[in-house]
């Protein structure tokens, strides 16, 4: 399989049921977050990996020991070397034959520790599961589409730079689901389990920039409590006065 080659999306849940599986039985929690989190809620693009965030105690271990981890327990599970030049980290795939017995597919899998860029250290009660996967509460997955569109955006390396539009089309189609029409209603931007105070303030930062790239998606974010039209009207105002 050449490494842009898209996985099958059972493939895809194939691996991540497995991740969940293994960590689970070693007696972490994880919940997927990023395109599959988004695929689970009704997103109609397939997702192109796997990411899973872990919920360890202080002393848990890091990514690396994971990675060796699920490796260990399952021979499907092994590294590549990273795209990123210098890198020193590998990467965590997923492989399995094909149905046809001829060649085999694979799937990348991330795995993300929480209380690293401001992801939550979710509690059990916030983790719903969806098509026997855990996923993170859909106002998670939002704010953290809206932030990796942001950084990928301002990336040095072009190949992130790309990844950016398609984080804006995700954005867009989360924000048509019903999840985010109950979210108008819910606003959990003050429970500081899921959401810092200096993670929102970057969140409205976002949001604002993303409504101006894109100002049809204004309304939905005024209606959910994130974006104050009124504020950049003013300052738009205030911006024309000569002195």
């Amino acid at each position: 399989m050449s490494r842009f080659s898209k996985p099958s999306l059972s493939l895809v849940y194939v691996a991540a049921k497995a991740v969940v599986q293994i960590l689970q039985s070693a007696g972490v929690t994880c919940a997927a977050i990023g395109g599959l989190a988004g695929k689970l809620y009704g997103n109609p693009r397939e997702p192109n990996d796997v990411d899973m965030l872990l919920f360890l105690s202080v002393s848990s271990h890091d990514q690396e020991h994971w990675k060796n981890y699920l490796i260990s327990k399952d021979a499907n599970f092994f590294t590549k070397a990273a795209k990123t030049p210098g890198a020193r980290y590998r990467v965590l795939w997923y492989r399995r034959n094909r149905a046809s017995g001829y060649g085999f597919e694979e799937c990348k899998v991330d795995l993300l520790l929480a209380g690293v860029m401001h992801l939550p250290l979710l509690q059990a009660h916030h983790i719903q599961r969806i098509d026997g996967i855990p996923v993170v509460p859909f106002s998670v997955l939002l704010l953290f589409k809206l932030q990796a569109w942001h950084d990928h955006r301002g990336s040095l390396e072009r190949w992130k730079r790309e990844k950016a539009y398609m984080d804006y089309t995700d954005i867009r189609a989360l924000l048509s689901l019903r999840e985010a029409t109950a979210l108008q209603i819910l606003k959990p931007w003050d429970d500081t389990v899921m959401f810092s105070k200096a993670f929102i303030g970057l969140s409205k930062e976002r949001v604002r920039s993303l409504c101006l790239s894109y100002p049809e998606m204004r309304d939905k974010w005024v209606r959910l409590g994130l974006y104050d039209s009124e504020v950049d009207t003013l300052a738009s105002l205030f911006g024309r006065v000569r002195i």
